[in-house]
């Protein structure tokens, strides 16, 4: 489906992503109009430019299809950030040497 016929088919409890200059954030619609995408939490949209209403012309936020590719990104960030909350040091010789043995069946590259 492509992003016109995605407006078109556009419904009130539709889940859409919000892409703003370094991610994405998801939001539920609220209300349509002829010419707006009003979300749950009160932000506006224009519905032909997908531009959020009230932005200056450097601002770079606007309404998209929550895709498969987004929700994989949201995950691959909550899978590092649970990795970096592990305390590796605190874990046996024995933990570490699977550890690594994993990450090199894997084919994980070392950082140089």
């Amino acid at each position: 489906m492509n992003y016109t016929e995605w407006l078109a088919n556009l419904k009130v409890g539709d889940k859409v992503a919000i892409s703003y200059r370094y991610g994405y954030k998801s939001e539920i619609v609220a209300r349509l109009t002829k010419t707006q995408v009003v979300l749950e939490n009160g932000v506006k949209f224009n519905r032909e430019s997908c531009r959020r209403i009230g932005d200056d012309a450097w601002t770079f936020v606007y309404l998209v299809p929550l895709t498969a590719e987004i929700r994989a990104e949201w995950r691959r960030e909550w899978l590092l950030n649970e990795l970096s909350n592990y305390n590796i040091k605190q874990t046996s010789n024995e933990n570490l040497e699977k550890i690594v043995a994993l990450l090199r069946e894997l084919g994980v590259e070392k950082y140089k």
